[in-house]
This record gives structure tokens, sequence and C-alpha cells, in this order.
């Protein structure tokens, strides 16, 4: 299950669109797809998607 939304999400293709990719991140989306290429950009945004959207609190627990 994705712990971000569609805003997390939008942010993420916007950083995609300006070449922004964090080569680390990229490094364990590639990893989690055990070697399926066609998964890896799917797991990046959901990677990419949860850091920002914690980062932004939205994963706190209050």
């Amino acid at each position: 299950m994705i712990k971000a939304n569609r805003f997390h999400i939008g942010k993420v293709v916007a950083e995609l669109q300006e070449d922004k990719v964090l080569t680390d991140l990229w490094t364990k989306a590639r990893d989690e797809s055990r070697g399926i290429d066609n998964l890896v950009l799917a797991k990046y945004l959901k990677l990419r998607a949860e850091m920002i959207a914690e980062e932004e609190g939205f994963l706190r627990k209050t």
C-alpha cells in the first residue's frame, strides 16, 4: 500500500520531467524490482512519493 497521495506523485513526476532523479533511491528501486526493468520507474515513483509525503509530515502520527 502506498503511503502518499496523488499530489506527492505529481511532485515526483515534475522532478522527473526536470531530469531530477535521486541516484541512491533509483538504485534501491532497481534492487526492489528484482531485475524486472519495467517495474523500476513504478518503484521509484512510490518510494520518492512516500519520501516527499514524510518530509511534508503527511505520514507522521499525531
